[in-house]
């Protein structure tokens, strides 16, 4: 068996199921989800968050203690690093990320492997795509307000703007970690789409509307308001023809679910604060960075 352990919110998630079904798949075994993190006290400083994969249509098994015992019971750190350096040699093993590039060995780790980490990188599952684009739908019926938003999307030439911003903004440790991408990075995002492009119809999704309406001066800009759950944002910028991403796990699978495969997405220079985004394993390898020589952040 597989077991991911998944923290952090939707997009941190999907990342770990995805990596995790596709070493599930590879090796013809289950998957099994570790939710404990989702219920311990909760740390002030950090975003609070939930298991949220729910809402697709997903086939995934709920780890029992007895199945965690079975791997961190008696799991040590010097087995750890053996396993990781000789995953063939292992029966069962846990592999804990360490950095974010893709990790060369993942297909070589045993059929009983417990994978703790946020798995950022589409090596680890592009091979599975048409079956995760199954996974990610959404369970519900599609409400009324969102059906006419896609419509619209689906009849125009349409560029969908992520912006995060709330405890990117609001809570220090976010804040100063992340960051939230700058107004100037939006400009040069969608300067860069219309030299390509000229003409389209701006979706713009965030969970600080307000600031997007006081901040943009773009022309065909659609602002849309999160009323039914912010996964239908993620749903409805997978329709668009084009993205321009935030340094978001859950704007980047807006983009990746987006099947147009003459897609352009657009992300920024920096991941992180000081850290670029060429650095880390999560930019696919036609996906387009806006460059500059200074973090493009507020």
């Amino acid at each position: 068996m597989i077991v991911t352990k998944l923290i952090g919110g939707l997009g941190n998630q999907m990342f770990q199921y995805a990596a995790g079904k596709a070493l599930a798949d590879f090796h013809q075994t289950s998957l099994f989800l570790d939710l404990s993190a989702y219920k311990a006290e909760p740390n002030v400083a950090y975003t609070n968050r939930n298991y949220e994969l729910g809402i697709f249509n997903l086939q995934a098994l709920q780890a029992s203690q007895s199945e965690l015992d079975y791997f961190l019971k008696e799991n040590n750190k010097l087995q750890r690093i053996i396993a990781r350096y000789f995953p063939k040699t292992q029966k069962k093993m846990v592999l804990n990320e360490y950095g974010h590039l893709f990790y060369d060995e993942f297909f070589n780790c045993p059929k009983d492997t417990y994978l703790n980490g946020f798995w950022q990188c589409e090596k680890y599952f592009s091979s599975i795509r048409p079956s995760l684009l199954k996974d990610f739908t959404i369970k519900d019926v599609i409400p009324e307000k969102i059906l006419e938003i896609q419509n619209k999307i689906k009849s125009s030439a349409a560029v969908s703007i992520h912006v995060r911003r709330g405890d990117y903004v609001n809570l220090k440790s976010a804040s100063d970690f992340h960051g939230a991408c700058s107004l100037n990075y939006y400009e040069k995002a969608h300067a860069f789409l219309k030299d390509k492009f000229e003409n389209f119809n701006l979706f713009i999704f965030s969970d600080d509307i307000a600031w997007c309406k006081q901040n943009f001066s773009f022309q065909n800009m659609h602002f849309i308001e999160q009323q039914h759950g912010p996964h239908w944002d993620m749903f409805l910028m997978s329709f668009c023809n084009h993205n321009i991403i935030a340094n978001s796990s859950f704007s980047w699978w807006g983009a990746w679910l987006n099947e147009n495969e003459n897609k352009s997405v657009v992300l920024p220079d920096f991941w992180f604060r000081n850290v670029k985004t060429e650095s880390l394993g999560i930019k696919p390898d036609n996906w387009i960075l806006i460059e500059e020589k200074d973090n493009l952040f507020d």
